[in-house]
């Protein structure tokens, strides 16, 4: 009954999601986000070099997570973490479904156990970057933000609960934090019924996390650094967009817009692809840097093509190895 109440529940977010999207798609006027779209020129796949960019920092990034005796190539890694970045995406997992898919698909160059710490620890430290990315955002965006400041203020409080969370997260993970969160889901009565028969695992698990915080610290760091590195990349995506629509916008502020904007993606996860959230949070943030309504949700259609796009990039990755496979099992 619970797991149909859940899927009831995503249901009818995603349709709150698709409603609040046409709607922003009605009040801007079709005809002129197609104007704004058509302002970019022949120009406009530039827009998408940013991301990739982002793509390969991010894959950088986690690779500093693994440990060093990983023998694994860069597009093997690669490869690996736009197919679970697709699972992410196309799927109600509230951005982290995807995150096993990473580590599997490494398997056997990474046991399996190694991947899912590294996944673990990977998105802590991408959500730590992501805490300072946006704390800067807000600073940059004082005295610029020309709308109700009561949403900086909101954003900052965000940005505070989630630093003191991820915080408590990172303790958690040096002390045993996926056996705890087993304990804990057990006195729920949520438990799934293959933890109680792979207790070694997960008990092996967090014992990988814990040593990867106490021997590879320096790596970690240099890790959290190339996520927030990514983090900065993205403001030259929304700098691109905004100058090929011919609007007049400066790096501080595309720099505050992509922060704010980016929080709300993250604080709508339970949305499946924060479909409308994502829109909503960009129309709040472009209002207060007094653009036009067209402008935010064309630029919001922009960025759910880029999403589309690397997610199909990655699924068929994800398609190709599995007919891989099922071919070399055939041929066995």
């Amino acid at each position: 009954m619970a797991w149909l109440a859940s899927r009831a529940a995503r249901r009818l977010l995603f349709a709150t999601g698709v409603l609040v999207l046409v709607a922003f798609v009605w009040y801007a006027g079709p005809a002129a986000i197609v104007e704004r779209l058509g302002a970019m020129g022949p120009l406009w796949p530039l827009f998408l070099v940013p991301s990739a960019v982002v793509q390969l920092l991010d894959t950088v990034a986690w690779r500093l997570t693994l440990p060093r005796s990983a023998r694994v190539g860069f597009l093997a890694l690669l490869e690996a973490r736009l197919s679970g970045e697709a699972v992410n995406t196309l799927t109600p997992t509230a951005y982290v479904g995807g995150e096993p898919v990473k580590a599997i698909r490494l398997a056997p160059a990474v046991p399996v156990a190694e991947g899912l710490s590294s996944v673990i620890i990977g998105r802590t430290l991408m959500t730590a970057a992501q805490v300072l990315f946006v704390t800067i955002g807000v600073a940059v965006a004082l005295g610029r933000f020309e709308g109700d400041s009561s949403l900086l203020a909101a954003v900052a409080a965000v940005v505070a609960a989630t630093a003191v969370g991820v915080s408590w997260l990172v303790r958690r993970q040096r002390e045993g934090f996926v056996g705890g969160l087993m304990r804990l889901a057990e006195r729920a009565g949520l438990r799934p019924a293959w933890a109680a028969t792979r207790a070694g695992a997960i008990a092996d698990l967090d014992a990988r996390v814990a040593r990867s915080y106490r021997e590879d610290r320096a790596r970690l760091y240099q890790s959290a650094a190339v996520y927030l590195l990514a983090w900065i990349a993205g403001t030259a995506e929304t700098w691109t967009i905004l100058t090929l629509m011919g609007l007049s916008v400066d790096l501080q502020a595309a720099f505050a817009i992509e922060a704010l904007s980016g929080l709300a993606k993250a604080v709508t996860f339970v949305i499946p692809a924060s479909l409308g959230g994502q829109e909503g949070g960009n129309v709040l943030v472009f209002a207060g840097f007094g653009y036009p309504l067209a402008v935010s949700v064309g630029y919001s259609v922009l960025r759910r093509a880029r999403e589309l796009l690397w997610a199909g990039i990655g699924l068929a990755l994800l398609s190709r190895r599995g007919r891989t496979r099922r071919g070399i099992a055939r041929a066995e």
